[in-house]
C-alpha cells in the first residue's frame, strides 16, 4: 500500500513553497557586489543590509530545502518503504517527461530566438 501525505503535511509544504520560491528569486536577482557592512552605519546602509540578509543568508537555505523536500516526496509514495527497480524507472520516466522535456524545449526556443536575432540583425 502506498503512503500518501496527510492534509496537514501537504498544507505545510504548500505554504512553504511560496517563501522558498521568493528566496530563490532573491538569490538570482541580487547584485553580486557584496560589501561588508559596518554595524555603526546600519541606518545608512539598511537597503544593503536587507538585500544581503535575504539574498546571501536566508536565500542560501532555499535551494537545499527544495532539494531535501523533493527527495522526500520522490520516495514518499513507495510501497511500504520498498523501492523496486520498476518503481524507480517509472518515477524517473515521469520526471524526464515533466522536467527534462520542458527544459529542453525552452532552451531550444531561446537558441532559436538568438539565432533568429543574429540572422535578422
Amino acid at each position: 500500500m502506498a503512503h500518501y501525505l496527510d492534509k496537514e503535511t501537504s498544507d505545510i509544504i504548500k505554504a512553504a513553497r511560496f517563501p522558498l520560491i521568493l528566496l530563490v528569486l532573491f538569490v538570482h536577482a541580487t547584485v553580486w557586489t557584496h560589501t561588508e557592512l559596518d554595524p555603526e552605519a546600519l541606518s545608512e546602509k539598511s537597503f544593503s543590509f536587507v538585500t544581503d540578509l535575504f539574498s546571501f543568508n536566508l536565500g542560501a537555505m532555499a535551494v537545499p530545502i527544495f532539494f531535501v523536500l523533493s527527495g522526500l516526496l520522490f520516495f514518499w509514495a513507495a510501497e511500504d518503504g520498498y523501492v523496486s527497480f520498476s518503481w524507480f524507472v517509472d518515477k524517473w520516466k515521469k520526471r524526464l517527461r515533466t522536467l527534462l522535456v520542458p527544459y529542453l524545449v525552452w532552451n531550444l526556443l531561446m537558441f532559436a530566438a538568438i539565432a533568429l536575432k543574429n540572422f535578422l540583425f
